[in-house]
């Protein structure tokens, strides 16, 4: 189990740096963590990323110690389940309007009994509580439409 570091940063309030990665190319992960970057944010639902592809960047991302987040396609818990257990350390959900739609991501990337989540054959955490205690990052604020629309 990989601890996370951005939660201690963010809890310390201490700048991040990332970089937006929408190019299938694991190098350019390495080079963001050989600069010193924070995180790097693979953006897979505006790309044509392929989930075999974010699992290579992942792993460019593990390589160089820079914490891998995702944006899925979609905000479906069975493919945000599939980006976690290719070794996303956090996803930031797009299309969310609603507290509860918020509410089934977290759902999504939590293991019982505080989420949906299950165990798979598949680099992660050794044990569902320790999960639970350390790995995701979820972040996505709730679009609230314009009036008149």
């Amino acid at each position: 189990m990989h601890k996370n570091p951005l939660k201690e940063k963010l809890r310390n309030k201490q700048p991040l740096a990332g970089c937006i990665i929408q190019g299938a190319l694991p190098a350019m992960v390495e080079i963001c963590g050989l600069v010193g970057m924070d995180f790097v944010f693979i953006d897979a639902e505006h790309s044509p990323f392929s989930e075999r592809d974010c699992e290579e960047m992942i792993r460019a991302a593990e390589i160089r110690n820079i914490v891998p987040i995702v944006r899925p396609p979609d905000c479906e818990p069975s493919t945000v389940l599939r980006f976690m257990d290719i070794g996303a350390m956090g996803v930031i959900l797009p299309s969310v309007n609603s507290k509860e739609e918020a509410e089934k991501g977290v759902q999504a990337v939590k293991y019982y009994p505080r989420g949906i989540r299950g165990l798979a054959a598949a680099p992660g955490p050794p044990t569902t509580a320790c999960a639970n205690r350390c790995p995701s990052t979820l972040s996505k604020l709730i679009r609230k439409p314009l009036s008149g629309r």
